[in-house]
């Protein structure tokens, strides 16, 4: 009889101590916005032919398919016309049946959401009956083919709770001084963390903590691509919101420039909040960028046997 009201007070305590941390917003965790992940668009080959030892396979007198399928896996809703894919690795010259060189997706291309889990797709054909032209001198050529794609991306990072307290001493509702949960829109690049800290009386400021995660590379909307480093732009929205900030990437403003794979962006507030300032805000970092990646497929094309 001890044992059961032992047992039953131990379990109206845990109830207790459940119940109390719902109701405390310190305790209670703001839900992602986003449906989140690592991924823009990825790209693969559709199937040449048949499959031997590991590697594609054909004969000389055959046509075969050049098609790629593109899928959006991030959360970003591609328009027509903002997806490049470029042949390379092969000299068109040796092939008919090769549409062209650059192409680009006709229609919009629809990124994951919670109605649309998978996300849109589209094929970019440049051949549905390409041949390989030269005479093969021995029993087959090996060849890879490649293709690059370029597509304008952005990545979306909300923190649901900075805070705003005028008196840094006061942590009883929010601090200052920590790192805070934030959460990413799914893209190749990430905000991996939001810190927090004071910047002067008043003032608060938000480091973000960049990482391109893609494989890919990132340059600025419309700009070329450069091989020593990524670059983004970025921007806190909505606009009314923006102009309290000053936001600086190591010097640069409106862009960054990635070292060793990262970057950090500081936020800090204009002016100091007013005297007993208390409460917490959502904040929205938005992140823009034309990404590039590559995809390759190895191909054996088989003399033919008189």
């Amino acid at each position: 009889m001890r044992l059961s009201r032992y047992i039953l007070g131990f379990v109206l305590l845990s109830a207790l101590f459940i119940t109390g941390c719902g109701e405390d917003g310190e305790t209670t965790t703001a839900e992602s916005p986003y449906t989140g992940g690592n991924k823009g668009i990825v790209a693969e080959f559709e199937p040449f032919g048949i499959v031997e030892d590991g590697v594609y396979t054909i004969y000389r007198d055959e046509t075969f398919p050049i098609q790629i399928l593109l899928k959006n896996k991030g959360e970003e809703d591609i328009s027509p016309g903002d997806i490049e894919v470029e042949l390379k690795g092969i000299f068109l010259g040796d092939f008919s049946g090769i549409t062209a060189e650059e192409l680009s997706n006709d229609d919009e291309v629809e990124g994951i959401s919670d109605v649309n889990p998978d996300g849109g797709e589209e094929i970019i054909n440049f051949g549905s009956d390409v041949q390989y032209t030269p005479e093969i001198k021995g029993d087959f050529v090996p060849l890879d083919i490649l293709a690059t794609y370029t597509y304008r991306y952005k990545t979306k990072t909300s923190v649901p709770k900075a805070c705003f307290v005028e008196d840094f001493r006061d942590t009883d509702f929010c601090d200052v001084d920590e790192k805070k949960t934030a959460y990413s829109s799914a893209a190749p690049i990430q905000v991996e963390s939001v810190t927090e800290q004071p910047a002067g009386a008043g003032r608060v400021s938000l480091a973000f903590d960049i990482t391109n995660v893609g494989g890919g590379s990132a340059t600025l909307p419309g700009e070329e691509f450069n091989t020593r480093y990524d670059q983004i732009s970025y921007k806190i929205v909505p606009s009314t919101e923006a102009d309290r900030w000053e936001c600086t990437a190591a010097g640069r403003e409106d862009s960054a420039r990635f070292s060793g794979g990262e970057a950090r962006i500081i936020c800090k507030l204009e002016e100091s909040l007013e005297e007993g300032d208390k409460y917490t805000k959502e904040i929205v970092l938005e992140i823009d960028y034309d990404y590039r990646d590559v995809i390759q497929e190895s191909l054996r094309v088989r003399s033919v046997v008189e």
